[in-house]
């Protein structure tokens, strides 16, 4: 396995970003809001910042990405208060791919042809206020609770790819006794290794005081339905509801932006059976096209 012997210093200088492109001119009086009622009017700021993550927009399909998806079976699974727009591919084992914030299931159109030439059924679906999908809350318990729905109506998954904030839900949804038992190969690409990066990343890009950190974390034992401390691949990992602990290829850019490399070096370091795949000059989602990358997956997929 190729595991990181040493941390990298991919750590200096990092600046962290998050996958919604806000405007300079709206972004820096957000950034103020933030800063000084988080000092001055600490409950204002909690609020008004549970909010924003609430409200993702939702991103409209480009042109290549409805014609990749007009290519696919449709299948719609009932995930109980919202019906998800699904889509088949091929035959042959099971792959799941599941698109991270703001993306969609044309996310993996240069990967899907390529497992789908090689043997597998590949199933994507938009999420909840993505592509195709109905309206919903993408920072809310809902990405998780739909995926362990998807994963109950599939049955028997031979591997699931998922990428960005897509891995968390993957991650938590293995908790589940009656989801994926029998899987066998999982990918994650520019995952977030828990739940405090991802908090602190999104403060510290919105310039939120850390002392709010704490009310802040009570949004994400609502989103996982488990405690905050325990969100995270080292609690995790060892406790998914599995027949047999699934294989664990990580892949991530040293050049990523929005969550940082290093992380994932540190939480590889107590996974010792995990392989991490890096790339360099991809960013966090130029990895979803990268031919290298579509070949290592499939690969992977095949062992």
């Amino acid at each position: 396995m190729n595991q990181p012997t040493q941390l990298s210093d991919t750590r200096q200088n990092f600046k962290p970003e998050v996958v919604a492109k806000i405007p300079k001119p709206i972004l820096l009086p957000l950034r103020l809001f933030f800063y000084v009622s988080g000092y001055l009017a600490p409950k204002l700021a909690t609020n008004n910042f549970e909010k924003l993550l609430q409200a993702m927009p939702r991103k409209p399909l480009k042109a290549k990405e409805i014609e990749f998806l007009n290519t696919a079976k449709r299948q719609t699974f009932d995930c109980g208060d919202i019906d998800l727009q699904g889509y088949i591919f091929g035959e042959g084992p099971t792959i799941l791919m599941v698109h991270g914030l703001l993306g969609n299931a044309a996310n993996y159109r240069a990967m899907i042809p390529k497992l789908v030439e090689n043997g597998f059924r590949v199933v994507a679906f938009d999420a909840a206020n993505h592509g195709n999908s109905p309206d919903g809350i993408a920072f809310s318990d809902q990405p998780v609770r739909h995926l362990k729905a998807i994963l109950r109506q599939l049955g028997e998954v031979h591997g699931i790819v998922s990428h960005s904030a897509g891995t968390y839900a993957a991650l938590i949804a293995q908790l589940d006794e009656s989801s994926g038992r029998n899987l066998k190969k999982c990918v994650y690409m520019a995952a977030f290794p828990d739940a405090k990066v991802t908090l602190q990343t999104f403060m510290d890009y919105f310039w939120v005081p850390r002392r709010l950190f704490g009310r802040l974390a009570n949004l994400f034992e609502v989103i996982g339905d488990m405690p905050f401390e325990q969100q995270s691949f080292a609690y995790c990992l060892p406790r998914h509801a599995v027949d047999q602990k699934p294989q664990r290829l990580f892949i991530h850019c040293r050049d990523d932006r929005h969550i940082p490399y290093f992380r994932t070096e540190e939480m590889l370091l107590g996974d010792p059976d995990a392989e991490l795949y890096s790339t360099a000059q991809l960013g966090h989602f130029k990895i979803l096209r990268d031919e290298a990358v579509t070949d290592k997956v499939v690969d992977f997929m095949k062992l």
